[in-house]
């Protein structure tokens, strides 16, 4: 009986062993999808904000340069006023 033992204690091991292994791969593959999905939308976000930076640069430079050329009040302190952009 003993024997009888062993050996299933044995034929157990390896089929958790394989059920281990399997869980693993699932769950690692599962997580780099998620992660890979994370990242594309995180790019998308960024490359929107730079866009929405870019159209608020615009605006912002066409109304200094609107108040410059019609020496309107404010002309002044908005030649001082510098705009950044993210080199993202």
């Amino acid at each position: 009986m003993s024997e009888t033992m062993l050996a299933f204690h044995s034929q157990l091991s390896v089929v958790m062993e394989t059920v281990l292994k399997a869980a693993m791969f699932e769950i690692t593959r599962l997580v780099e999808a998620s992660f890979l999905e994370e990242v594309m939308r995180g790019r998308q976000e960024v490359e929107a904000l730079k866009q929405r930076l870019q159209r608020s640069e615009r605006r912002l430079g066409s109304r200094e340069g609107a108040g410059r050329g019609a020496g309107g009040p404010g002309a002044g302190a908005a030649a001082g006023r510098k705009t950044h952009s993210l080199g993202l």
